[in-house]
């Protein structure tokens, strides 16, 4: 079996790697020392100990274990750090027990996929997921502040507009109030339009329904832009 791997390995476009039942690897391929960025002199005879930094060799080493024990095909991930200790590759190991003729076990047989571009993928999907329940939070603090810092002021300012323009005879004056006021009133349902599209819950887009009468949104936008034409003197009707 071991003279068949040696013969299969070279060939495979994948890591191939064989070790006995103490560790020691007995043959291994290109892939996986291209993998590992190591020569077949630092691995070849020599258990993980023997190349790879103590914690990483544990790991790697408690993986094969596991095969030895229950005789079963196993898989874990394992990783190659620089030299500053930062996680450069991320590999996806699957280890078999490997067996010779008459059913004795001689080791452990293994292959590694390289799994670095989906870690990165599923790190930036979590960013995003991140950012994106910052915004929701930013967006339901903002509703918030809507209901309390903006909405109340508003309310409260049309009110104070309604009573001064009611009690102001007609004239210039007056004619500006109640453009305040209509001001105010839009500013108000605004608030009410965003408070009430906050709230919206759920994947769906969320929409504000009701009556529509063309002859009043038109209004409403020359009531909304009558105060910028009188500043200036300009007439606005509908």
């Amino acid at each position: 079996i071991l003279d068949a791997l040696n013969l299969v390995a070279p060939i495979f476009p994948v890591p191939m790697y064989w070790h006995d039942t103490k560790g020691v690897v007995l043959g291994i391929n290109a892939q996986a020392l291209k993998g590992m960025d190591k020569s077949l002199e630092e691995v070849l005879g020599k258990t993980p100990y023997g190349f790879y930094p103590k914690e990483i060799a544990a790991h790697i080493w408690q993986h094969s274990e596991k095969v030895l024990k229950y005789g079963d095909t196993l898989t874990q991930e394992e990783y190659v750090y620089d030299i500053s200790g930062k996680c450069i590759r991320t590999y996806l190991a699957i280890k078999a027990p490997l067996y010779d003729e008459d059913g004795q076990m001689l080791g452990v047989l293994g292959t590694s996929i390289d799994m670095t571009a989906e870690k990165e993928a599923e790190k930036m999907l979590i960013m995003a997921k991140e950012v994106a329940e910052a915004a929701n939070c930013a967006k339901t603090e903002f509703v918030q502040n809507m209901q309390h810092d903006i909405r109340t002021p508003s309310a409260g300012l049309l009110g104070v507009l309604d009573v001064l323009a009611k009690a102001e005879p007609e004239g210039r004056k007056k004619e500006a109030l109640e453009m305040a006021v209509a001001a105010s009133k839009r500013l108000l349902e605004l608030c009410n339009d965003a408070v009430q599209f906050g709230d919206a819950s759920g994947h769906a887009r969320p929409r504000i329904e009701r009556d529509l009468d063309i002859r009043v949104l038109v209004k409403s936008i020359i009531e909304l832009n009558r105060p910028a034409a009188f500043a200036k003197a300009i007439g606005i009707h509908l």
